[in-house]
């Protein structure tokens, strides 16, 4: 019999400093104040009290450590809340940024895709927030590095700890938005396959087994300690699965229909719809984000011109489909567990879901590097995408919160 909902222990003080700064939310014409600030610091931390947690309860432990680590020093340094939610943050950018710049380093193909994507204002947002995000979308690039070096000019050896450890990455964390990564699991094997491999591919199918097995572990202790359904208000996963399993069209023609109605959102989203998704990035921006990322994926091809149709379809295609399966199955995840049933469009996908397996599609790029004035035109444009970035990021945080 299942729990009437999570409980958990947290301090009152979060409800409390949070609460005065609600009037903030959807409202441009307000602004943070001094006297706000002064107000909010002054709740430090307490005995908890049992709370519902269900929003977190579904997701693993993994990706929590970071900014958990930042809560536990703040606690130690007897900081105030608000003090402790800014050091769990610095803590949790940080981590991020040396992780993906490791990852950029380590990368061998594809730079310009991961490069845009990183740099993206709302990647950049969760980066800095204490969100499970920031290692979410950190380690996502991590493994795409990994899987990036697999070739068979690389020692066995090498080609060993690369499968290992994106193995490892790819089953590390577990989100309620994405536990169907199945497909997702598979590019691994493309890869390899890809660079005729040996017997590695055995070794990735029974990782993808043990990311299975996985997945089913923490779906049975979901189901044990968190209440079901878990969703808006109608929301019934029992009835939702059944009623998707007995008509697959009219779900595929649901999320046709969620497409058509909310593209924009999960476009905006994507690139840069930061704060409590009320603070949008000028259009133009945007237009200039989508266009920089889309140039960067087909100047990936530019040095394999001569082949360019091939090289597309032998080594982009499949990737390419890989990951509009992984999002699909995003859509799917949220329909039956957090849509009310037979919802005529899904509830809940947001842009930045898609980001860690958008940071995938590096692996379909050519391994050939740009040379001459090609070359140059291509970092001229990863260049000036990374300044009008830096440069209008901090302006539109500010004009919206503090101006």
């Amino acid at each position: 019999m299942h729990r009437e909902y999570t409980v958990g222990t947290t301090d009152p003080g979060i409800y409390l400093a949070a609460g005065k700064l609600t009037y903030l939310q959807f409202n441009s014409a307000k602004k943070y104040s001094i006297n706000k600030a002064v107000e909010v610091n002054r709740y430090t931390w307490r005995d908890g009290e049992m709370r519902d947690t269900r929003s977190v309860s579904v997701n693993a432990p993994t990706f929590y450590a970071i900014p958990a680590l930042g809560v536990v020093l703040g606690q130690y340094l007897d900081k105030s809340i608000v003090q402790t939610l800014t050091l769990s943050r610095l803590i949790n950018g940080f981590f991020a940024f040396v992780v993906s710049c490791i990852a950029l380093l380590a990368l061998r193909r594809g730079f310009g895709v991961m490069f845009v994507l990183l740099l993206m204002p709302m990647t950049v947002a969760q980066m800095a927030s204490s969100s499970q995000d920031a290692t979410c979308f950190a380690i996502a690039a991590l493994c795409v590095a990994l899987l990036s070096r697999l070739n068979t000019e690389l020692p066995r050896r090498n080609r060993r700890l690369c499968l290992l450890w994106s193995t490892l990455l790819m089953i590390t964390g577990h989100r309620r938005q994405n536990p169907l990564r199945c497909p997702l699991a598979v590019l691994p094997v493309f890869c390899l396959l890809f660079q005729r491999p040996t017997c590695h591919c055995c070794r990735m199918l029974l990782g993808i087994c043990r990311d299975l097995d996985r997945h089913h572990f923490v779906g049975a202790l979901v189901a044990l300690y968190v209440s079901v359904p878990f969703g808006l208000e109608g929301a019934n996963w029992g009835e939702q699965a059944r009623f998707v399993l007995q008509s697959p069209l009219e779900w595929l023609g649901i999320l046709a229909e969620s497409w058509r109605q909310r593209w924009d959102l999960y476009l905006i989203s994507f690139i840069g719809l930061v704060g409590h998704l009320d603070t949008k990035f000028p259009n133009v921006y945007l237009s200039l984000a989508g266009l920089t990322l889309g140039l960067a994926f087909f100047m990936s091809y530019w040095p394999e011109r001569r082949t360019f149709f091939r090289s597309m379809r032998e080594q982009a295609l499949v990737p390419g489909l890989i990951v509009l399966a992984t999002i699909a199955g995003i859509f799917l995840v949220l329909y039956i567990s957090w849509s009310p049933l037979k919802n005529p469009i899904i509830e809940g996908p947001q842009g930045r879901y898609f980001i860690p397996p958008a940071l995938f599609l590096a692996l379909g790029a050519a391994q050939t590097a740009l040379i001459g004035k090609s070359q140059l035109a291509y970092r001229c444009l990863m260049l000036a995408f990374a300044a009008g970035t830096l440069i209008l990021t901090p302006y539109v945080i500010m004009e919206r919160y503090y101006w």
